[in-house]
């Protein structure tokens, strides 16, 4: 029996962008050939697939892929962002179609507005983590 392990990882960690700006979210693959299956997390913790990348993968409209097969990275391209796209963004792929896919790590999409985007950009570091964990409260006792 041959057994498969792949192996993913996810760049950058964390995007910050204002509306209206592109996203490239990377994922590295230890031996992948073909596509990569990419998820956004739900509330809840669920996944949702949004979209396939390989090489010559088309654009939907707010998604689109880079390729760069030599360096085995598979990129999602998301265009025009607003904050509804706001998120922890996965790639995966199953070695066979009856597995559950390997994930990588993630990569958190922050969408912003120019006030707080400038706000926050302004801010040093120790500031930034305590406005951000602030608005994450925020957020927790909202929903």
């Amino acid at each position: 029996m041959l057994c498969v392990i792949l192996g993913f990882s996810q760049s950058p960690a964390q995007v910050w962008l204002t509306s209206g700006e592109s996203a490239q979210l990377d994922c590295h693959s230890s031996k992948v050939e073909g596509r990569i299956m990419w998820y956004k997390e739900q509330q809840g913790g669920s996944l949702q697939w949004i979209y396939q990348s390989y090489e010559s993968a088309a654009s939907d409209g707010k998604y689109s892929s880079n390729v760069s097969p030599a360096a085995n990275t598979f990129s999602l391209i998301i265009s025009n962002v607003q904050r509804d796209d706001s998120g922890v963004y996965y790639c995966g792929l199953s070695a066979f179609l009856y597995l559950q896919p390997n994930f990588g790590n993630g990569t958190r999409l922050i969408v912003t507005g120019d006030l707080c985007e400038s706000t926050l950009r302004s801010m040093d570091e120790k500031h930034r983590k305590s406005v951000l964990m602030f608005l994450c409260l925020l957020a927790g006792m909202l929903h």
